[in-house]
């Protein structure tokens, strides 16, 4: 039961810049602005996605003090599985508003017919993570964000030879508007996300869905999704976007290569590319995040010197069904 203190009730797009203040306390050295959270917030809303947020304030002030909520992953849908996660205003916590959240949205996610909840936490914050395992998850990978300092890589080219025919181009010279050129970018994600490990079964993301997530929102890039094409056919992408709170940092979203076409260097060429825009524009360092699993990108990024700096768990609760 919630503390008297509070109230809770069902998340509205007015409370997004108190959400975003929420984070901003709670994660100071990786800001968010309105912006983006917003862009997110609209993703998640996209259909087959369900999503379900609540919001918790304090009564006598009004006070917007904690949100939670439970949506389907965009890549797993279909499949019983749903991610939950809260943040609770540092202000506010120890008074068992991160558990009631949990409580509810467990209860909404059995409601709807989900089988087993997905979870994740900063590893540095160890009264986090044991308050999953008390909830009942168990860690199953974790994900690595790490950095590389563009300066300290200096000028490095590519050591590998990339056959001759493939040809490296972008989003911005193949047509962002462009819906032939988008839906074989789509095709492109469709075939190679689901190599990057996971915590369940993949289901590709719909186009709309994979629009939402890569081409849509403040950080858009389109002359920095970088891409490697055979003929028609793109058999490689690598997508930098801006951070809009961080103006001298770069995301790495997502590299990856047609199966067929792995082991001949385009990953890695990508990168190099990648690196030398950013270099070229003026930015000081590249971000990105690698699952514990995939051991094939996170070597390419350990030789290109990429370094952790945030580790995440990730954990799985399954529910008692019948």
């Amino acid at each position: 039961m919630l503390d008297p203190r509070y109230r809770m009730r069902p998340f509205t797009k007015k409370d997004l810049p108190a959400q975003t203040s929420i984070l901003n306390r709670l994660t100071p050295d990786r800001p968010v602005t309105l912006e983006e959270v917003v862009r997110d917030d609209e993703f998640v809303h996209i259909p087959p996605m369900i999503c379900h947020q609540y919001a918790v304030e304090e009564v006598a002030s009004g006070q917007l003090v904690a949100t939670g909520g439970t949506i389907t992953p965009p890549d797993s849908i279909g499949q019983g599985s749903f991610w939950v996660g809260a943040d609770v205003d540092p202000d506010h916590q120890g008074r068992g508003i991160g558990r009631e959240l949990a409580r509810v949205l467990e209860a909404k996610v059995r409601e709807i017919g989900g089988v087993r909840l997905w979870a994740s936490t900063r590893a540095d914050r160890p009264r986090e993570v044991r308050f999953l395992q008390r909830l009942g998850f168990v860690e199953k990978l974790r994900n690595w964000q790490s950095r590389l300092d563009l300066r300290a890589f200096g000028r490095r080219v590519s050591d590998r030879t990339v056959p001759d025919a493939v040809e490296f181009t972008t989003l911005a010279v193949e047509g962002p508007t462009d819906r032939g050129v988008i839906d074989r970018v789509y095709d492109l994600a469709a075939a190679t996300f689901g190599d990057a490990p996971r915590l369940g079964a993949y289901v590709p993301p719909t186009r709309e869905q994979f629009v939402g997530m890569m081409l849509n929102g403040p950080g858009f890039l389109p002359e920095g999704f970088l891409l490697a094409r055979v003929g028609t056919r793109y058999v490689g992408m690598s997508n930098l976007e801006r951070i809009p709170s961080e103006p001298d940092t770069l995301h790495q979203l997502f590299t990856a290569t047609r199966r067929e076409f792995r082991g001949r260097g385009i990953a890695t060429e990508l990168k190099h590319r990648g690196i030398r825009f950013a270099q070229e524009r003026g930015y000081r360092f590249l971000r990105t995040e690698n699952d514990s699993l995939n051991a094939g990108i996170w070597s390419i990024n350990a030789r290109l010197g990429f370094q952790r700096e945030r580790e995440l768990v990730l954990g799985v609760k399954e529910l008692e069904t019948g």
